[in-house]
């Protein structure tokens, strides 16, 4: 389920004054994170108004909070005194059920807020495990080991409905709040920082996971945001503020080329151009100039929506990259760069196509716009023994943003090196006949391959398999 978007359409009033026309001052535009309009401070603490002060339990202790945790029902709240300091080290995966409130008072009245904490580095795969739906944690310190030494998680969100927010989190090496799964998760008005374990280092990370982050302050990270570009996962990130301390870029998806090679089942042509579903961040100002403030490894599946950022460093090229692939529903507009607010009214538009990385070159078109292939074979057809009748999907193609592919000429190919058919459209049903019995036994290949007003042919390949042996018998 995505986040609804909301748009501000703001209208020029002309208003006829006295016989003459009269106009309506508008209000400069404020790009960034200073656009902020939930009424809190960025990043929670002092002057946070939606603080829980009270709640069915009271503890201060480490044996007093785990005794209501494992007490306390749908609806109760936990609170932890202002002084409190509990030290929890040697436990992990402390389970919160569906329901609960955990609180304390940050920001009320100066107050630090009370500190949860361990000392032990290993603290995996998380500190706390979020298990039911409807928890809220808020108004407390939670502090790690080490901000680099492997491995430890504050939080894994694994339920949907759950809000983080008034905390302070830090000193993790591997994340600081990490969900897999969850729908609906609202991570606002925390600081985050000194979360930055080189290779991992996430003060938020995300899999298959969708979250609104919202006015928090990331500090002394490797990346602010991360995705890991598996289907389901995405994330709106509205008015943070992202500071420079950084070893590596700030918001980020992964795509289908990083996690592909890692899955035992081949990733599909879509799966492996994949960055997730969607990505949208806007109004949020970026102090990081040493790397990059937002890549993007791929093409989420839905869309990429980036405006009204403030990035302080001056080169849009800088601040937002795509790696691997790039093209699709990808919008890059009115964003502000350097420390004069330079604005760029149009940066990146959607497009049917797909580009390498660093390059201009089509490398194909977004998948859900054509549909071509093979109907036979199909990856699921049983070993052939003897006459294999090629039958292909009719090529379909959606016109996109005014654009659309021309088909010109059709190849197909055996093992890569046979070439069985060529002409400027699809061969009828029962033109094109392989004789298996004149293969060897094992795995082969039919490609297509479809030229057109692209630098790159459309290209797609199944597999089928020869068998025979019991005919030779």
């Amino acid at each position: 389920m995505h986040l609804k978007r909301v748009w501000i359409i703001c209208a020029l009033l002309l208003v006829w004054v006295a016989g003459g026309l009269a106009t309506a001052t508008l209000p400069a535009t404020i790009y960034g994170a200073d656009a902020n309009p939930t009424g809190e401070p960025m990043g929670g603490g002092e002057g946070y108004s939606k603080q829980v002060l009270s709640g069915q339990y009271t503890v201060a202790t480490g044996d007093e909070f785990l005794t209501a945790l494992a007490q306390a029902k749908p609806g109760e709240v936990i609170y932890i005194e202002p002084q409190a300091q509990i030290n929890l080290t040697g436990l992990q995966n402390i389970d919160v059920r569906a329901g609960i409130t955990i609180a304390g008072n940050r920001g009320y009245q100066g107050s630090p807020g009370p500190l949860i904490y361990t000392n032990q580095f290993k603290t995996y795969p998380a500190f706390f495990r979020v298990t039911g739906s409807n928890v809220r944690i808020t108004g407390i310190r939670l502090r790690g080991p080490s901000p680099e030494v492997p491995d430890s998680v504050a939080v894994n969100v694994l339920a949907s409905n759950v809000e983080i927010d008034n905390c302070e989190v830090y000193n993790w090496s591997y994340a600081g709040i990490a969900s897999t799964g969850s729908q609906n998760l609202y991570i606002h008005h925390n600081y985050l920082h000194h979360i930055k374990r080189p290779g991992l280092g996430y003060p938020i990370v995300l899999k298959s996971a969708v979250a609104l982050i919202e006015a928090n302050i990331f500090d002394h990270y490797r990346h602010a945001i991360a995705g890991t570009g598996h289907a389901g996962t995405g994330y709106e990130a509205r008015y943070n503020l992202v500071k420079g301390n950084a070893i590596s870029h700030a918001f980020d998806m992964h795509g289908g080329t990083d996690f592909c090679a890692n899955q035992s089942a081949p990733c599909t042509p879509q799966e492996l151009i994949m960055a997730g579903d969607f990505v949208h961040i806007h109004h949020n100002t970026f102090e990081i100039t040493n790397y990059e403030a937002i890549r993007i490894r791929g093409i989420p599946t839905d869309y990429v929506e980036v405006h009204d950022n403030w990035f302080i460093d001056p080169y849009p090229n800088k601040s937002v990259r795509f790696f691997y692939y790039q093209g699709g529903n990808t919008n890059v507009y009115n964003n502000v760069y350097g420390p004069n607010q330079r604005l760029v009214e149009v940066y990146l538009q959607p497009s049917p196509y797909v580009f390498a990385e660093n390059s201009v070159k089509i490398h194909s078109l977004i998948e859900s716009e054509v549909t071509y292939g093979f109907i036979n074979p199909s990856p699921h057809s049983k070993p052939y023994q003897g006459n294999l009748v090629i039958e292909m999907i009719p090529i379909q193609v959606k016109e996109y943003y005014g654009r659309k592919f021309v088909p010109q000429q059709v190849e197909i190919w055996l093992d890569n090196t046979n070439l069985l058919y060529s002409g400027e459209e699809l061969p009828a049903s029962g033109e094109v006949v392989v004789d298996t019995l004149s293969l060897t036994d094992g795995t082969h290949q039919l490609t297509i391959k479809i030229s057109g007003n692209s630098e790159i042919p459309l290209e797609k390949t199944v597999s089928f398999s020869v068998n025979n042996a019991e005919n030779n018998n």
